[in-house]
């Protein structure tokens, strides 16, 4: 009677050489980690499937570049997409740029300094119907089309639907923390969670002018495993 192969030397010894190469190699690539790792990725791709048709993903490619321009773009041109959204019945919108530094237009700073100029001049008159008036609203309105974070920050009011995403550097505080502005103030968690708890050593708030219309803010850092690949998100974050 022929003996089954498992019943054979030759496949105990195989399989105890697979065995051995795999541990080998999940110990050079970083302790048994990977091993977890490589099973949450397998179990990610069988339970594959197709996103919800309700949300969509409005990205900035090379085709939207070669469309509107080369990146960064106005705010102006981003206030012009929240509306378009607005109007096409978005229930809320996330905007996952940073908003951390105003956007400063070289002709708004001349604008705002004639109209202070032009105010404290003898040709400036007041009165209803004058032409100090009607020289003053045209260039008001000149500083309202050059005002960028404005027109941004009028989209989110008249949206109220938006979630503005701000940056964070991850690691301990060590020393006088920066203080929080009372937007940001506003997405606090002041109730204890039982959560993992992703420290933060220094914030990078949005400014004041978008961040007081917007509907709520929240943290987008990318939290690398050893590999290098990006499998999880802290949803709580400390900072003081």
């Amino acid at each position: 009677m022929k003996s089954k192969p498992w019943n054979q030397r030759w496949f105990a010894g195989a399989a105890f050489s697979l065995v051995f190469l795999f541990l080998a190699y999940i110990l050079m690539a970083g302790s048994f980690e990977s091993l977890e790792r490589v099973v949450y990725d397998a179990g990610l791709r069988l339970n594959d499937r197709s996103p919800a048709v309700e949300v969509a993903v409005v990205a900035i490619d090379d085709q939207s570049i070669e469309n509107l321009g080369r990146w960064p773009w106005s705010r102006g041109l981003l206030a012009n997409m929240i509306d378009k959204l607005r109007e096409g019945g978005a229930k809320v919108v996330g905007n996952t740029l940073f908003l951390s530094e105003p956007q400063t237009d070289p002709g708004l700073i001349e604008i705002e300094a004639l109209l202070e100029q032009f105010r404290a001049s003898g040709l400036y008159q007041p009165g209803a119907g004058s032409e100090g008036q009607k020289i003053e609203r045209s260039m008001l309105a000149a500083r309202a089309r050059l005002d960028a974070d404005g027109q941004l920050a009028m989209a989110y009011k008249r949206y109220p639907g938006v979630i503005q995403a701000f940056s964070l550097d991850p690691g301990y505080l060590r020393g006088r923390p920066d203080p929080v502005p009372p937007t940001l103030k506003k997405s606090q968690i002041t109730q204890a969670v039982e959560l993992d708890v992703l420290p933060a050593q220094r914030v990078f708030p949005t400014i004041d002018t978008i961040a007081q219309h917007a509907a709520g803010q929240g943290h987008l850092t990318t939290l690398l495993d050893g590999d290098g690949v990006q499998r999880s998100e802290a949803l709580v974050v400390r900072y003081f």
